[in-house]
């Protein structure tokens, strides 16, 4: 049996495992958080456990206006290796870092269609440090904000933003790395659900 059958988790090889490793190894300290956050993503959203869990967890555009709550996190797929997070504003519409190009890309409150582009709508549920209306009137103070960088200041990272107090801590990290454990031990556990997603 090869290695590649016997690894049933997210499919990665032993080199693959390394060589991501390496690239974080290299990464200056105040970005690893951030860093970890994103490989997680990608882990995530290209796991087929994960995407079919999701297949059922998810909610329509429908359901979501009826099942969401103001300040929600929220995220929908784009493409195999991608999320695109944001937060739930209430009365269908959802702050979110987003452009046609990532260099026209700002914070922006949009209709919940325009953030799906016509994708089932996801939940993450963790605990949040702050209340709804807290959460809401962070994401509105970067309002238009502009700065959009794909490894250190993008959508997802201004979805936990909104709703931790400290992006600083050890959750990116230590859900990264028991992910890449669990995967070098070739596991049948589709995912690490520190932060829980469904319903």
């Amino acid at each position: 049996m090869s290695e590649r059958h016997e690894n049933r988790g997210l499919g990665l090889s032993g080199k693959t495992i390394l060589a991501i490793l390496a690239v974080i190894s290299l990464v200056p300290y105040r970005y690893l958080p951030k860093i970890l956050q994103d490989i997680k993503n990608v882990l995530e959203s290209a796991n087929p456990f994960k995407r079919l869990h999701d297949f059922f967890t998810s909610m329509t555009e429908e359901e979501a206006l009826e099942e969401l709550n103001p300040g929600d996190h929220i995220y929908c797929y784009r493409g195999t290796f991608f999320s695109h997070h944001g937060i739930y504003a209430g009365e269908g519409k959802v702050w979110e870092y987003d452009g046609k190009t990532m260099s026209d890309a700002e914070i922006k409150l949009s209709p919940l269609s325009v953030f799906s582009r016509g994708d089932k709508v996801n939940r993450l549920n963790y605990d949040a440090d702050f209340s709804a209306e807290e959460i809401l009137q962070r994401a509105a103070s970067r309002k238009f904000e502009a700065e959009y960088n794909v490894l250190s200041n993008n959508c997802m990272h201004f979805s936990f933003w909104c709703r931790l107090a400290s992006e600083e801590s050890a959750k990116a990290t230590e859900e990264v790395f028991t992910l890449l454990l669990n995967e070098g031990k070739n596991s049948m556990d589709p995912g690490v659900p520190a932060l829980e997603e469904g319903k």
